[in-house]
């Protein structure tokens, strides 16, 4: 490995050679990880939109009725939507919500085993077969959903255990491939695809219930769960778990990295179990970033649903001009 100075630092270059930064592998790890996390929430959230178009509208008239007579019900439109809503499933209110909340009972088993999985098997690896078994499971979710809706309850919690390895195995990625001073420009720009995501499937998928395909619903998770197969094949082809592995990096890029991520010590502590424990400042982010959490999920999940039949807010009607 070539010897750095800190005349090197200041200039950006490692022995002389100039390092790359916007066109180097490690912004393009960031470039495919934000892409990645735009898809990884795709696939959680598409079935918050679809199952609105999923759902007959009659399923639910009774609640909608008595909340819209209400005067005093500030929340509730005065006027019904325009739309109807001729969907395929009588799913009633409990069955809709053990659909949207199975996801969840998977996604929280191997948030800690996903870190010593991608420390173990790697984070390409994890994390690439994470998104292939959540896409396979988006893409059946159509045919599972016309079976029987306990198919649907199977399929949303394999899909939270295949995303549970996401998180850690990106934070792994980053331990190996950025400098200390990149690591949060990096992992910032990465984890930004996940709000995107966000955005967009809510507004493509408004606008496939109307215009997709098969009913337009299906076509929601077919459409999604195919373009993260595409993702996959371009994380498998161009992404590498370290800087050593990787085949083409320059030798300045690799030995900038390696001498700036701050891995250097060898020696393997024990972690201090009764002191994270013990500990107020940890306890406090823990109880700030459950509530967070579950403000942001609860949203997530169940906005679109809240919009449609308490707010009679035309989902479809609201994608298109959008767009418009």
């Amino acid at each position: 490995m070539t010897k750095t100075t800190s005349q090197d630092n200041e200039k950006g270059t490692i022995g002389g050679e100039k390092v790359p930064i916007l066109l180097s592998k490690r912004w393009i790890l960031a470039y495919i990880g934000m892409v990645g996390f735009f898809f990884i929430y795709s696939l959680r959230v598409n079935l918050s939109v679809a199952i609105v178009c999923m759902v007959k509208d009659d399923v639910n008239k009774t609640t909608s009725t008595n909340l819209s007579t209400s005067n005093e019900a500030t929340c509730t439109a005065d006027t019904p939507s325009n739309s109807t809503n001729n969907g395929e499933f009588d799913w009633d209110k409990d069955t809709q919500s053990l659909m949207l909340s199975a996801f969840f009972y998977g996604y929280i088993v191997l948030q800690v085993p996903g870190g010593w999985m991608a420390g173990r098997f790697g984070g390409k690896r994890v994390l690439g077969i994470g998104v292939l078994v959540t896409a396979i499971a988006t893409v059946l979710l159509p045919v599972a959903a016309r079976q029987d809706h306990r198919a649907v309850y199977a399929l949303r919690v394999i899909m939270g255990l295949a995303e549970g390895v996401s998180f850690p195995c990106m934070h792994s990625m980053w331990g190996r491939w950025s400098p200390t001073m990149e690591r949060t420009r990096l992992a910032s720009f990465t984890y930004a695809g996940l709000n995107v995501g966000n955005v967009v499937t809510y507004i493509v998928s408004g606008l496939l219930c109307a215009y997709g395909f098969d009913n337009g619903w299906a076509a929601i998770f077919y459409l999604t769960g195919g373009a993260a197969f595409i993702w996959v094949f371009a994380w498998f082809v161009f992404v590498y778990d370290s800087p050593e592995d990787h085949p083409s990096i320059s030798q300045a890029e690799r030995d900038y990295i390696v001498s700036h991520r701050g891995d250097k010590q060898t020696k393997k502590f024990k972690v201090p179990w009764k002191s994270v424990v013990k500990s107020r400042a940890m306890w406090m982010c823990l109880g700030a970033h459950l509530c967070n959490n579950w403000m942001h999920y609860t949203l997530l999940t169940g906005l679109p649903t809240f919009m449609k039949q308490v707010l009679k807010y035309d989902i479809k009607q609201a994608s298109s001009e959008f767009v418009l």
